[in-house]
């Protein structure tokens, strides 16, 4: 009956499929050690399915006539199981560390190699201007270990890893640096590109612009500040696309923007230097913040606020912060009200949901949070652990200016 032979040609290629992968994952690891790169799956595939063919699978399509419903559904469930045993296994073994005796053994006479390994994945970071990679990759990737011959010069290293990477794992692009010692010291990464619709956060557009002048070799991800015929200047804004043919340059504005600039056009584009490596949030924040439990007194909040010249403090319910008092606060809800100070609690003025940053944030990030927000400063959270404040003062302390588009006025919460 057909279910009796698709039945038996389903157990045959489970059990034949998952036989044979053996002697291919084997060759997978032999060669991964000798030539430092991953088995071709197509290729382990092919010969998976060939050994497979001589128990009477693959010799059978030399006379399709000949072929029954069983080798038929062998083969094809056979194949599937060579294909998920090889990639899976090919995947765990690329996050084995490669040293050991066997490596010793088969790398004998062929120089001494060093290992290479990835940061975590809090440390890997986005290329600006490009498509960003899932987390999810990032957390793959990290500490991953890569061998490669200590011989090499640095830069030829680079290109080998970001060879590795890019083709591995299917990401557009990787930057990285390394020290004498072949330690990473700075990690970033970009997604395959997937036109514009990539690069444009949400409550943004992207704004095609006719120029006059714009620097040579503007490409995407560059910031510029643009002027506009009408004497309007667009600061600070990221390009991610430019027709040196139409002499269109393709800009990031704020979606409320649109009618302001859309029949405009550009007289001059101005290039504007970026970090390479973006400063993180714990590179410059002050702290730990200063906090108050949630039956602290008013009056007590309102001297260490002017004893510690902020504008914020953090109020918390155990170790663990709840909320948050801004000096509008003390305003609006105990001294409009003519409320005595001493007998108002913390908990009775505070702001809640607190409103953080984290410490491994950039200062683009953290910014972008107080521009929405319409705040100055920010408490700095790991967790629920507060350990610094990050706020106008901080940026200033770094050297960092605010652009135009990014001014950060008050707003009552």
């Amino acid at each position: 009956m057909l279910i009796d032979e698709v039945g038996l040609g389903i157990f045959l290629g489970i059990v034949l499929g998952a036989g044979y992968s053996i002697p291919i994952l084997l060759l997978s690891l032999v060669y991964r050690y000798i030539a430092n790169e991953r088995l071709p799956i197509l290729m382990a595939v092919v010969l998976g399915v060939g050994l497979m063919g001589f128990a009477g699978g693959l010799s059978a399509l030399a006379d399709p006539r000949s072929l029954t419903t069983t080798q038929a559904t062998q083969i094809a469930v056979g194949g599937f199981v060579i294909v998920w045993i090889v990639n899976l296994s090919d995947r765990l073994l690329t996050k084995v560390p490669h040293r050991g005796r066997l490596f010793g053994l088969i790398g004998k006479g062929r120089g001494e190699y060093k290992t290479i390994k990835l940061p975590d994945a809090q440390s890997m970071r986005d290329l600006i201007g490009r498509a960003k990679v899932p987390e999810q990759l990032k957390r793959d990737l990290a500490g991953m270990e890569f061998l490669l011959p200590s011989d090499l010069p640095i830069d030829e290293l680079v290109a080998r890893l970001k060879r590795r990477i890019i083709t591995d794992w299917g990401v557009g692009n990787v930057e990285l640096e390394l020290d004498v010692h072949g330690k990473i010291t700075y990690f970033a990464l970009a997604g395959r590109e997937q036109g514009v619709s990539a690069s444009v956060k949400e409550g943004s557009v992207a704004l095609p612009l006719r120029f006059e002048r714009v620097p040579a070799g503007l490409g995407p991800g560059d910031l510029v500040t643009v002027y506009l015929k009408n004497g309007e200047v667009i600061d600070s804004t990221e390009v991610i696309g430019t027709d040196s043919v139409q002499k269109i340059v393709t800009i990031i504005v704020n979606q409320r923007s649109i009618e302001k600039f859309k029949d405009q056009e550009a007289t001059l584009v101005i290039g504007l230097p970026i970090f390479k490596h973006l400063p993180l949030v714990k590179d410059v924040m002050t702290g730990p913040p200063q906090a108050v439990p949630l039956a602290e007194t008013t009056k007590k909040v309102v001297e260490l606020l002017s004893t510690q010249r902020r504008s914020s403090i953090v109020v918390l319910d155990g170790d663990k912060p709840v909320g948050i008092i801004r000096k509008h606060d003390l305003i609006e809800k105990a001294v409009a009200k003519e409320l005595k100070l001493g007998s108002v609690q913390a908990k009775d003025i505070m702001t809640t949901p607190i409103v953080s940053i984290s410490s491994e944030a950039t200062l683009d990030e953290a910014i972008e949070v107080m521009r929405s927000k319409g705040l100055t400063e920010l408490p700095v959270l790991d967790g629920t652990k507060p350990v610094g404040i990050f706020g106008m003062a901080e940026l200033l302390k770094a050297g960092v200016t605010i652009p135009t588009r990014w001014s950060l006025k008050a707003k009552r919460q």
